[in-house]
């Protein structure tokens, strides 16, 4: 494999190297051993597996939502979801939930609005699940005050889902 050093390429390595190197300058080394030699293993290995769980849970979600295709496998759409929370977390304001959309129209030949249906279909009930969370919570015994700011919070999202 060639590496062409072009001047794109060049910049790219450039722009790399100094996020690096200004994302770790006052990295130390010892605290984070001394930190990862203090952890619980346990503490991390089970909220990761049930992180992997709830993405094959969605996996199969997202398969109801795409009309019949039998090209596309649970598995398919499990790896477009985890590289779609990777990509949410590099890019800003989300763009990893388009970049899914690119991969599933480009991979499996869907229309970019089916794709895009299908995603904006699976926030849609995202943000109810967490409505009907918030609203599940508001009826546990917990401070009045907390119990407030959750019925607010549940006003203030469904006002902004339904002007959306």
């Amino acid at each position: 494999m060639k590496i062409y050093l072009t001047p794109k390429f060049l910049i790219s390595l450039i722009i790399s190297f100094a996020a690096l190197f200004f994302s770790f300058k006052d990295f130390d080394f010892n605290n984070f051993l001394a930190i990862i030699d203090n952890a619980r293993v346990f503490y991390i290995f089970v909220p990761c597996l049930l992180l992997i769980f709830s993405v094959w849970i969605r996996a199969i979600r997202w398969k109801f939502l795409i009309p019949k295709n039998e090209k596309i496998t649970v598995k398919d759409l499990f790896e477009l979801e985890m590289v779609g929370f990777f990509a949410n977390n590099i890019f800003p304001m989300r763009f990893g939930e388009l970049y899914r959309m690119f991969l599933l129209s480009k991979k499996f030949g869907l229309s970019k609005s089916l794709s895009a249906g299908s995603i904006f279909f699976e926030r849609i009930l995202d943000i109810f699940g967490l409505l009907a969370l918030s609203l599940s919570l508001f009826f546990y015994p917990i401070h009045y005050d907390l119990k407030k700011y959750i019925l607010l919070s549940v006003i203030i999202s469904l006002i902004s889902l339904f002007l959306f």
